[in-house]
Formats: structure tokens, C-alpha cells, sequence
């Protein structure tokens, strides 16, 4: 059976790790035991994706993103019907996900939130990554900083996700 991601609301939660060589032991236990979580359970709608990247995805030129130095990469997608969980399981699945968030901040190995589709501008900011890593790198941070105040100064894309980077 087809699950559609739709609600009313349809409620997420994006987030995302990484590494820039391969996982360890650690972080892989991390992954296994933690994001995938049993937040989950109560979030029906919810995908995790883990892939590791190599080989030509590592040759050549690189995107300027976060996410262009991650061998190896774990995004979730907590997503449900807000119409059909309790408000009770809508604060607990929250609590759980910014708690995986500021555990998995603790583990050194792991980027978090650094590409630039993750993470919501309503997360706590403990939770908001910094520009470096959002836009892969202290240079394309100034840079970007420099091309939005240069050709958005009345701040005209304030709704975005990141705009409190910028």
C-alpha cells in the first residue's frame, strides 16, 4: 500500500547528519539506536534515508553546500497527519526529535543540519546550524551574505529557512 504524504495539517520535521569520512562505529550505532527512533512509530508518515557517497560523487567540482563533503549522509523526514495524533504524541514526537538533534550535536564525528533543505526557522535556535555550515563553508557563507544584501536588501525572502543566517 501507497502511503501519500498528506494531512490536514501535514505536519515535519526535517533533519539531517553526516560525516566526511566514513562512519565509525560509533555514529553508525548512533544512526541505528537513536535517529532512527521510536519517535517514528507515532509519526506514520515519516522516511529515513541513509546513503554513503563515493567513488565520482567525490571527484571533480563540488555543489557550494553543506552537504558536498558527506561520505556518508542520514536524513529523516518526521512527517504525520496532524489531524489524526494526539496533542500529547505531537509534543512527545518534538521532544524526541530535538533531542536526537542536541544528541547527535554531542557525537564529534557527525555535521548536523548542514545541508541547506533541513532543519525548519521555527526550531529552537540551539538547534539552527550557522552559515558555515548551511552553505558549505566560511567563504560561500560570506558570499552568500554578501549577494542577498546586495540583490535582496528590503529582505524580500524573509520566509526562508535560513534567513536568520543572512
Amino acid at each position: 500500500k501507497k502511503r501519500l504524504l498528506k494531512g490536514d495539517p501535514l505536519v515535519r520535521a526535517d533533519h539531517c547528519i553526516g560525516t566526511r569520512t566514513l562512519p565509525s562505529d560509533e555514529v553508525l550505532d548512533f544512526v541505528v539506536d537513536t535517529w532512527v527512533g521510536d519517535y517514528l512509530e507515532k509519526a506514520l508518515l515519516s522516511l529515513v534515508e541513509i546513503r554513503s557517497l563515493g567513488g565520482a560523487a567525490m571527484e571533480g567540482m563540488k555543489l557550494p553546500s553543506g552537504n558536498a563533503n558527506a561520505i556518508f549522509f542520514a536524513d529523516t523526514i518526521v512527517c504525520y497527519d496532524g489531524s489524526s495524533v494526539s496533542p500529547q504524541d505531537k509534543s512527545s514526537i518534538m521532544q524526541e526529535v530535538h533531542q536526537v538533534i542536541v544528541d547527535a550535536r554531542n557525537q564529534s564525528e557527525l555535521m548536523v543540519d548542514f545541508s541547506g533543505t533541513h532543519s525548519q526557522s521555527d526550531d529552537p535556535s540551539e538547534l539552527l546550524p550557522c552559515g558555515d555550515e548551511i552553505f558549505g563553508g566560511h567563504d560561500n557563507y560570506l558570499t552568500i551574505k554578501k549577494v542577498k544584501q546586495t540583490f535582496d536588501s528590503t529582505n524580500r525572502f524573509r520566509f526562508h529557512p535560513f534567513v536568520h543566517l543572512l
